[in-house]
């Protein structure tokens, strides 16, 4: 019986370990788009840059490109960090393209993370961005913003279980 007890010790303490779930550090990227867009779009085009925290963006490495036809609106992509140290940044081109190709919005995101915390950003594309192409800026109200993104301020992500 002292030869079981150590095994089942052993056997509880993974158990319980298997049962936690480390904090994620992440950005949850949800991109909507508002009905003429929604209308207008055929393509969805994403890249995503990382790097170091601090340092230029034009600096950051491409990690992900994707092109996605028909997109359906909401669309998620999580940006998780390629290395936890440093401290990470990730800068994201967001583009909605025509049906002939040709780009019909673009607005470039940029920020960091908070570490050990999964956080949601809520990226609208909005109709009055039609035509207005930012060069790594966003777009907001037809006008090309600065594409800083707080991630101090956004809420942490909560999955809906589905009830």
């Amino acid at each position: 019986m002292t030869r079981r007890a150590p095994i089942g010790l052993f056997a509880l303490a993974l158990l319980a370990a298997c049962g936690e779930k480390a904090p994620r550090t992440q950005v949850m990227l949800v991109i909507d788009a508002e009905p003429a867009i929604r209308a207008e779009a055929r393509s969805l085009h994403l890249e995503v840059f990382g790097g170091e925290d601090g340092m230029p963006a034009s600096t950051y490495a491409r990690r992900y490109v994707r092109d996605f036809e028909d997109p359906t609106f909401p669309w998620s992509l999580a940006l998780v960090p390629f290395e936890p140290d440093p401290p990470r940044a990730w800068r994201a081109l967001v583009e909605t393209r025509r049906a002939d190709g040709t780009p019909l919005t673009r607005s470039t995101l940029r920020g960091g993370y908070a570490a050990e915390h999964t956080v949601r950003l809520d990226f609208l594309v909005e109709d009055d961005c039609a035509g207005v192409l930012c060069a790594d800026l966003r777009c907001e109200a037809g006008a090309c913003v600065d594409p800083l993104v707080d991630v101090g301020t956004l809420p942490e992500l909560v999955v809906d279980g589905g009830t």
